[in-house]
């Protein structure tokens, strides 16, 4: 377990800028929250993250998210990442980490624009789950993406209780599914009049 009594962070060296990614304890869990370059507590503990890297599997397959619901904080949404979407879910990863891309941290819920393609996966290559009429079909507790011209333009937590489905435009990819917090996701879902925020994020080890 992590000690109370001092902050463990992962620490590590971003093109000359160092960041640091708070450990926190989810139930048997631990929670690396994404990286930031916020300043932290001389007795601190630094994790390199070339060490803490190594705890991290090559099929990383769960992240989260915290959501705020008109300033409150309503609680996490875990997302389980298909196994079956190797390169998607590397770099859904390092997103979700903030190594790359602009941070999912503060940002409105379904709102997101990432500035850098999918590796080796050009848009004709995007991975989908079509219908007859090659739409993307998405049911509750979805998690996807809208990829245009190879690069991640939005991700999106689907709401619509089952049978019903979201019929998406090709360019959309399933690329998750919720674990844990669809309970929280709906709430929110229910009172957008109300500014949801992702006050959190990151990866669950």
């Amino acid at each position: 377990t992590l000690k109370e009594e001092k902050d463990a962070y992962i620490e590590m060296i971003d093109k000359d800028i160092k960041k640091h990614a708070k450990l926190s304890q989810h139930e048997e869990r631990i929670l690396m929250h994404s990286f930031s370059t916020q300043a932290v507590a001389d007795n601190s503990i630094c994790i390199p993250f070339d060490q803490m890297e190594k705890m991290i599997p090559d099929n990383a397959s769960l992240v989260f998210v915290e959501l705020t619901l008109g300033g409150a904080v309503k609680g996490r949404v875990i997302v389980r990442l298909d196994k079956n979407l190797p390169n998607i879910r590397e770099n859904i990863v390092k997103i979700f980490s903030g190594r790359i891309g602009p941070s999912l941290s503060g940002r409105e819920l379904d709102n997101y624009t990432e500035s850098f393609g999918m590796s080796n996966l050009p848009f004709s290559q995007i991975p989908v789950t079509p219908d007859s009429n090659g739409r993307t079909i998405a049911k509750q507790g979805d998690v996807t993406g809208y990829f245009k011209a190879g690069y991640l333009q939005v991700i999106s937590f689907t709401t619509a209780a089952p049978p019903k489905t979201y019929d998406f435009t090709p360019g959309w990819c399933v690329f998750g599914n919720v674990e844990e917090g669809l309970d929280i996701l709906l709430e929110c879902h229910t009172n957008r009049k109300r500014d949801v925020i992702i006050s959190d994020c990151g990866l669950v080890i």
